[in-house]
């Protein structure tokens, strides 16, 4: 089962990418995890959104064959960031979104596997950029190309209960 956590704060999901985990261990499938921060050395001035979306699809590319055997192997795989946050962020740079979708479908190879289940951690911010990547996000929970269901979660509650609300999520997919 392939679970994605996405958002724009960065320690939340990463901390509960790491909560998910530790959640779902002992149960009926083995959990792996998968990072895909950049380094802040991607976010030049001198490349355009466009490039630094190619360039971050590519890195991804490199760990997709691993992704899909533990996917088809049976286990949870947990990704923090995987594609919907290189096309929120470039989209709130000035890329189009839907160029990014199309690009997205006519090389569907670089992605073949949908993700069952996406949790955006929503957190309210002041800063102009990530209220951009907010607004890309909802757009993006629209539209059904590259993933199954999408949680939209409120982040600012307390971890425990973001994790345990996934955590039923997860299991309830798992139950079907």
């Amino acid at each position: 089962m392939l679970i994605i956590l996405e958002g724009t704060n960065q320690s939340i999901v990463s901390r509960q990418t790491q909560l998910l985990k530790e959640s779902l261990i002992g149960g009926p499938r083995e959990v792996v995890t998968y990072n895909y921060t950049f380094p802040d050395n991607y976010e030049s001035e001198e490349l355009s959104p466009q490039a630094l979306l190619i360039l971050k699809l590519g890195q991804m590319e490199l760990s997709t064959k691993d992704i899909m055997g533990d996917v088809y192997a049976g286990k949870y795989v947990i990704v923090d960031r995987y594609i919907f946050s290189v096309i929120a962020e470039q989209a709130a740079k000035g890329f189009k979104y839907a160029k990014s979708m199309r690009f997205l479908q006519r090389d569907r190879g670089l992605f073949p596997l949908g993700a069952d289940m996406v949790f955006h951690l929503d957190t309210p911010t002041d800063d102009v950029f990530l209220k951009k990547v907010r607004k890309q996000y909802r757009q993006i929970s629209k539209h059904r190309t590259f993933f199954r269901s999408w949680f939209n979660i409120n982040a600012t509650k307390k971890e425990e209960k973001v994790t345990a609300m996934m955590a039923k999520a997860v299991m309830a997919r798992t139950l079907r």
